[in-house]
């Protein structure tokens, strides 16, 4: 739960805030850019303005009359199914204990370059999915370089991160679950009994209206 106590120092006094829970995913910034600037020295966003028109708090509160929070993401991942090869169905099958048949030819290396923020939780799970299967990828920071982002624009067709391109197939907008999904359905990884190490599924910036 957000804690006016921990907001950030940056952000100006009144009602909406950011506090140390952030985890500079980019949400507020996009949502409200003229109210949410970044702290490049701290990783974190904050308000450095406040909405001063009657309409302004509904642009940070988002569409529905409130601020951006785990259920808003959650809806904008159902709405970003991954786009798996023709024909395939979408359920992947994690138990290593059915038995399987084995393909005796190896598998081929896919080429990899990955759209992520610096410290992002989605970002950070895409990051996992790859150390759990060893991957080799580029790893594109948006934040630390805006034409990467310019580029991931125009490649996916939209701003959300992470995007995810493998073997010239984007995925955007994904998660590191979905990145999972996709790459054990076009059998570019072996399913596998190692466990990501870190949360494959995302976080939410906790961005919070103040009561005082």
């Amino acid at each position: 739960m957000a804690d006016i106590a921990n907001k950030y120092p940056e952000s100006v006094a009144g009602q909406f805030y950011v506090d140390e829970q952030c985890i500079d995913c980019d949400l507020c910034r996009e949502t409200a850019p003229a109210n949410f600037t970044r702290s490049e020295e701290g990783g974190y966003s904050y308000v450095f303005k406040q909405a001063t028109n009657p309409g302004g708090g509904r642009s940070l509160q988002g569409s529905h009359g409130r601020m951006p929070c785990r259920s808003d993401w959650e809806q904008r991942r159902r709405r970003s199914v991954t786009d798996l090869p023709e024909g395939r169905d979408r359920k992947v099958t994690t138990d290593l204990n059915q038995k399987t048949k084995t393909k005796k030819t190896s598998m081929k290396i896919p080429t990899i370059t990955a759209y992520l923020k610096t410290s992002c939780g989605w970002s950070q799970g895409v990051r996992s999915i790859m150390r759990k299967y060893n991957l080799v990828y580029e790893d594109r920071d948006i934040i630390k370089n805006p034409l990467f982002r310019a580029e991931m624009v125009e490649k996916s067709g939209q701003s959300l991160s992470p995007c995810v391109e493998v073997n010239g197939h984007m995925l955007a907008d994904v998660n590191g679950d979905e990145v999972e999904a996709y790459l054990l359905q076009a059998e570019l990884v072996p399913l596998t009994a190692a466990v990501a190490d870190a949360p494959t599924t995302g976080l939410a910036t906790r961005i919070t209206m103040s009561n005082a």
